[in-house]
């Protein structure tokens, strides 16, 4: 099984100069391979180009002020209204400015093995899918989790 067999050809992008408000909006309200919930990231390409990709890991760590996630000490701290100011503080923030730039990627005939090694080594959920240089579909570790599974129940009685 390759790439191409599992990945989602109609997928969300979006571009470097957007909000993160607009890429949060995104996340939240997408369904494209990822069963009921949102998607876990956005490929940003710019004039059809890749250049980056922007997940919830690199929004988490936008928002959440730095000290909270460098120190366990302050784990108990509350976040009554932190959350609120803090997401408020970086809305208007452009996608360029937090996205991931040194994306990691699969073309569209690598077998599985290959990306299910980057979803595992690399602690990432999506991968775009390139054909040449053009990204053609993205690999959502949700839909390669499935399809192992549908699998797995083939022979379980």
């Amino acid at each position: 099984m390759r790439a191409r067999d599992v990945m989602i050809t109609e997928f969300d992008k979006i571009s470097p100069d957007a909000s993160l408000f607009d890429a949060a909006a995104i996340m939240r309200e997408s369904r494209k391979g990822t069963g009921e919930g949102g998607i876990p990231a956005v490929v940003v390409l710019d004039g059809g180009r890749l250049v980056g990709i922007v997940s919830l890991t690199d929004m988490l760590k936008a928002i959440l002020p730095p000290y909270l996630l460098q120190d366990t000490h302050l784990a108990h701290v509350t976040w009554d209204g932190l959350l609120e100011s803090q997401c408020k503080r970086v809305q208007d923030k452009k996608v360029r400015d937090i996205m991931t730039r040194d994306v990691v990627t699969v073309k569209e005939d690598a077998v599985l093995a290959e990306a299910a090694e980057h979803f595992l080594s690399r602690h990432i959920h999506s991968i775009p899918v390139l054909r040449g240089d053009s990204v053609v579909g993205v690999l959502y570790l949700y839909d390669l989790a499935k399809r192992v599974f549908a699998y797995c129940q083939v022979g379980a009685s």
